[in-house]
């Protein structure tokens, strides 16, 4: 199954923290996993990042890549990532291991599916029979389309958008406060921040003056709020659903 780890590498994020410290001897390592982390730790500079915009910027994919998503007895699911640039299919997994692939194109297609949003909705629109029982149960208020489980909807096709530099400025701005937060006395030292540049995006800040506000922006917390609030507009309605 794909993942996005880390929107900065160990390369960018020994840049950044170089010219911080001064220090050309400072290593990724220097990082403790629990803020480095991955997709799937909680607390990371990643999770942080994708709790506050709720979304996973992705690079477009070159050719198919699968996702394993849960189904949720509803009748939609969405893509971890999003936009879809293609989908080329939908299986629901049953817990004894037999498969559905559903029809995506044509008079019995089953799927359709919001292209910007990563929003998918299974439509059982194939013959008579099926679309009157389907309703039937619907009535009945028990219908299940995308049945509950865990990892039992396989999705494959192209997703993503570019991810943009600011979000690799972010996220090690994202590092250094979590830094600062776990060893104050070590950290809270780095703290005028007066100059950087990734990719094409640069940034200035000017120093901590005696209230403990950065030149024109309040706090570290700020600038990140603030820097966040700069990202491009995801459309994401439904996501709340998840």
């Amino acid at each position: 199954m794909a993942t996005i780890t880390t929107y900065v590498s160990d390369a960018e994020i020994e840049e950044f923290f170089r010219a911080l410290t001064g220090n050309p001897a400072w290593v990724v390592t220097d990082i403790p996993l629990l803020i480095r982390g991955d997709i799937s730790t909680v607390g990371t500079s990643f999770d942080y990042i994708k709790q506050c915009i709720d979304y996973v910027f992705c690079d477009p994919t070159l050719g198919a890549v699968t996702f394993l998503v849960n189904g949720e007895d509803s009748p939609t699911i969405f893509s971890p990532v999003a936009p879809i640039t293609s989908l080329t299919e939908v299986t629901i997994i049953a817990a004894d291991g037999t498969e559905e692939t559903l029809e995506l194109t044509g008079s019995n297609r089953q799927v359709f599916w919001d292209t910007s949003t990563g929003k998918i909705t299974l439509i059982r629109n194939g013959d008579l029979e099926s679309r009157v029982l389907n309703i039937e149960v619907s009535l009945m208020g028990y219908q299940k389309i995308f049945p509950n489980g865990c990892e039992n909807i396989r999705l494959v096709g192209e997703f993503g958008i570019d991810v943009p530099p600011l979000i690799k400025l972010i996220q090690l701005l994202v590092m250094l406060k979590q830094l600062q937060l776990s060893n104050p006395d070590g950290w809270l030292k780095y703290g005028n921040i007066t100059q950087e540049k990734i990719g094409r995006y640069e940034y200035r800040l000017g120093a901590i003056n005696s209230a403990g506000a950065w030149g024109g922006v309040k706090s570290l917390d700020f600038y990140i709020q603030d820097a966040i609030s700069k990202l491009p507009m995801i459309n994401t309605q439904g996501y709340e659903a998840i």
